[in-house]
């Protein structure tokens, strides 16, 4: 399996994140599936976005600590909240304003990374 998407929602983030560490951790969650089937997760390729219209609570670091088990031991990892994450090409911001999305598109508009339907007809 190459990219997959968890969503949680939560009346906080506190909350959420409860519900993504238990996808992750309770049996037959993410860690057990990709220990079964020999898929080993890249949890550096991993991104948290807290998703929210307060400035106040989208400003502050939130941190979901996961707890692997491996060969008998345990794994912790602690994943950092981001700004923004892309999914399926396009950048989503915690506020959902498309901020960051438009700034890329405005960016490779003025590289030239653009094509206009009539040059493509040529």
């Amino acid at each position: 399996m190459d990219n997959t998407t968890l969503l949680a929602s939560g009346k906080n983030f506190k909350e959420a994140h409860g519900i993504l560490k238990d996808m992750m951790e309770h049996r037959n969650g993410i860690f057990e599936w990709s220990q079964m089937y020999n898929s080993p997760l890249e949890m550096n390729k991993l991104a948290l976005v807290n998703f929210t219209l307060s400035h106040e609570k989208a400003t502050k670091v939130n941190t979901l600590i996961l707890t692997q088990p491996d060969s008998g031991s345990q794994l912790t990892h602690q994943i950092q909240a981001s700004p923004h994450a892309k999914l399926l090409g396009i950048l989503l911001d915690s506020k959902l304003t498309w901020k960051a999305q438009h700034e890329k598109s405005v960016k490779r508009q003025s590289n030239g990374q653009w094509c206009s339907s009539a040059s493509q007809k040529q």
